[in-house]
């Protein structure tokens, strides 16, 4: 066994795929002077963490104030 450990850290972004029209839709929202925030609900799995990572680095790069919110119903 070696006398010393070695942790490395990998960050991987994989492209956002086939998404388009529901970040268009986010970014149209985001966009309404009268939104004042965005929910994105739906099943386990189906991407919505992904959409709201998307959604809050766009915002953020566009130098809007941002926040990260979970919830869940149990």
């Amino acid at each position: 066994m070696p006398d010393r450990f070695y942790a490395f850290y990998v960050h991987l972004r994989w492209p956002s795929a086939g998404r388009a029209e529901e970040l268009r839709v986010i970014e149209a929202a985001m966009s309404d002077r009268d939104s004042s925030g965005i929910v994105i609900g739906g099943a386990a799995g189906v991407g919505k963490s992904r959409h709201a990572r998307e959604a809050l680095n766009a915002a953020a790069s566009k130098g809007r104030e941002c926040r990260w919110a979970l919830a869940t119903s149990s």
